[in-house]
């Protein structure tokens, strides 16, 4: 989102070359390079020590500010438009966030005010994929970018013209470390095994791929196990070919969104509001729900006290198959589009 937001930021303001600097500069490189103008994918740690030789700086998370805006750069007339381009992007900030009670305090206490913060973005009439935007004046360009694949990689997984659906049991896996001791988050949706079962019983020859990283739960019936398996390139390309995709909300739904392929997204902890995508099936929780940064372990604890959060355990397998079979079936029924 954060390189959907730069894309067009250089659609509003002309070319310009910048760098980037985050926690998984690999990662960022990844989402980042195929945006005509990126330098340089840096560590955060670097930044410091470079900061001083940037036109401007901005911070680009669930929201964006713009740190700084240098005048003394504005050495020709090209640089002299982009600074008044950049200062009426930060007017566009001030003007926006001036009435939002809190909003402040929202920004230097990130993450930890992120749920009032996305419920403010949504009584607003934003979401997550467009709030950055909203808040800074500028048109939002659509979910796509231009991502790197792999050709080779379907014939190599044995997934070439094969119609398949792809299904994680997705969420970050460095904040649930945190925990060690809790096996599951409260992101994870517990019925995954029955909600196979219940598709290959509608549609018998349903091939179903799990794709991911290691901290979810491996999910029975699958067909292909891909968790832990493939480089960031080739994630995206199986998911690229996928004809549907099933997770939680998490990274992998975002990426299959820009992407083009459509998802079924069980929501529990996170607000459905604030990310769901229209294009997606966002399957609410049956009670309780967007909890998410309500306490600073909530995404390995349940603020309820419960092992398994009710928000998720009380989504049935039978009801999400019965909203999402009838997409399934029709998607891999349509004509094989190839891939090397």
């Amino acid at each position: 989102m954060a390189a959907r937001f730069v894309r067009d930021l250089i659609e509003h303001c002309g070319p310009l070359t910048f760098d980037t600097y985050g926690a998984k500069p690999g990662a960022t490189e990844f989402a980042f390079d195929g945006i005509e103008g990126c330098r340089d994918c840096l560590p955060h740690e670097d930044f410091a020590r470079s900061r001083r030789q940037y036109l401007a700086v901005f911070d680009v998370t669930d929201f964006v500010w713009m740190r700084s805006l240098s005048p003394l750069f504005a050495a020709d007339a090209r640089q002299r438009e982009l600074v008044a381009n950049l200062r009426t992007i930060g007017r566009a900030i001030e003007a926006f966030t001036h009435p939002i009670k809190n909003f402040a305090n929202m920004v230097s206490n990130h993450p930890h005010l992120d749920n009032l913060l996305a419920q403010t973005s949504v009584a607003k009439g934003y979401k997550r994929h467009n709030f950055c935007h909203a808040l800074s004046g500028i048109e939002y360009g659509g979910h796509s970018l231009d991502l790197p694949l792999k050709d080779d990689v379907l014939r190599r997984f044995g997934l070439a013209d094969r119609p398949y659906i792809t299904i994680a049991d997705g969420y970050d896996r460095e904040f649930h470390s945190l925990d060690e001791g809790n096996p599951r988050s409260t992101k994870s949706y517990p019925h995954y095994d029955g909600l196979v079962a219940n598709l290959k019983r509608l549609i018998p020859d349903l091939y179903v791929v799990q794709v991911g990283k290691g901290a979810g739960q491996l999910i029975a019936g699958t067909d292909k196990l891909l968790v832990d398996k493939t480089s960031l390139a080739e994630l995206t390309s199986v998911l690229a070919a996928s004809r549907f995709h099933i997770d939680n909300e998490g990274g992998l739904v975002h990426l299959a969104t820009t992407l083009g392929t459509p998802c079924c997204v069980v929501f529990g902890p996170t607000n459905l509001a604030y990310f769901g995508y229209d294009e997606n099936i966002n399957i609410r929780p049956a009670m309780c729900g967007n909890c998410y940064w309500i306490t600073d372990d909530w995404m390995t604890r349940c603020p309820r006290g419960d092992d398994i959060p009710v928000c998720t355990r009380e989504t049935s397998p039978d009801t999400v198959c019965k909203l999402i079979a009838p997409t399934i079936e029709r998607a891999v029924r349509a004509p094989q589009t190839s891939m090397a």
